[in-house]
């Protein structure tokens, strides 16, 4: 018995490192965590599934495949909403007609979703979602074509401690004439 715990500390006396004692609890806390939330983990897993549109939006973007004079259109409202895909006539060439509002068609504000080919249409907006403002963009310096630079500032300023920085020298100087002073008015006191 008494050369069973004497084992026992030897055994534990290799450990006295704190490096290895920080990592042994990180496993025996990983552990745990895989004992406790391992199973869920696994059963949320096998749960997902990947996103589908319902049957009446996939039914219709399929349609649009077909269709030479309907456009595939998702409506964004004003409160943020966007609805799902749906498939519009083409009035007069290059207009639709949704929600009580016409919208303009333009060939190069085409997304691809997809197999599918998708106009945008924004509330607020007569014409679709696009990318032909980009000149517009430029000339207003909001194009994200320079954001790596931007990045990597700030980033480097994360990087630099905020804190205020004293110059020793300095308060050396500061100290000495504060005690220089006090010494002066005990002794002048005096």
């Amino acid at each position: 018995m008494a050369m069973g715990n004497a084992i026992r500390r030897r055994d534990y006396d290799d450990f006295e490192d704190d490096r290895i004692n920080s990592s042994l609890r990180d496993e025996v806390r990983a552990l745990r965590r895989e004992m406790r939330y391992g199973k869920h983990r696994t059963e949320t897993k096998k749960k997902e599934k990947p996103f589908n549109f319902p049957f009446g939006a996939k039914r219709q973007m399929d349609q649009s495949l077909k269709a030479k004079d309907k456009a595939l259109v998702i409506y964004l409202t004003r409160n943020g909403i966007m609805e799902m895909p749906k498939l519009l006539p083409v009035v007069s060439g290059n207009l639709i007609y949704t929600h009580g509002r016409l919208f303009e068609l333009h060939p190069k504000a085409i997304w691809r979703f997809g197999k599918y080919n998708v106009f945008i249409i924004r509330e607020i907006d007569r014409l679709p979602v696009s990318n032909l403002d980009y000149d517009k963009l430029r000339k207003d310096e909001r194009l994200t074509d320079n954001a790596e630079a931007i990045i990597k500032y700030i980033m480097a300023a994360k990087l630099v401690p905020a804190g205020p920085k004293f110059n020793k020298v300095l308060l050396w100087i500061v100290g000495i004439i504060v005690v220089g002073l006090v010494i002066f008015f005990i002794v002048k006191g005096g």
